[in-house]
């Protein structure tokens, strides 16, 4: 089953203020494409109490644009549904 990445409400200033299991994503705002990255990673390049603002600023896709946004979240897999006609569990798809 297909995981869904759920971003996280909360306004987040810096990376130490992020709890320490979310997922970090980079989306690129000129091409769209979306991409994973490491907590370690940002940590090691722009240090552990470095604002989003600022690493934002600093990554470029590889569409050539620095037009970044990073995403704190988390993975989820989306909730069957019973449906009552059927009596079965229906699994929604992605």
């Amino acid at each position: 089953m297909p995981r869904k990445f759920v971003e996280t409400n909360g306004d987040f200033g810096s990376l130490n203020i992020v709890p320490p299991g979310s997922v970090f994503m980079v989306r690129c705002t000129a091409c769209g494409d979306m991409r994973e990255v490491s907590r370690q990673f940002l940590e090691e390049k722009a240090g552990a109490h470095a604002k989003f603002k600022d690493i934002e600023a600093r990554l470029k896709c590889a569409c050539g644009e620095k037009a970044a946004k990073l995403m704190p979240g988390y993975y989820c897999v989306p909730h069957p549904v019973y449906d009552e006609k059927t009596r079965q569990w229906i699994h929604p798809s992605e």
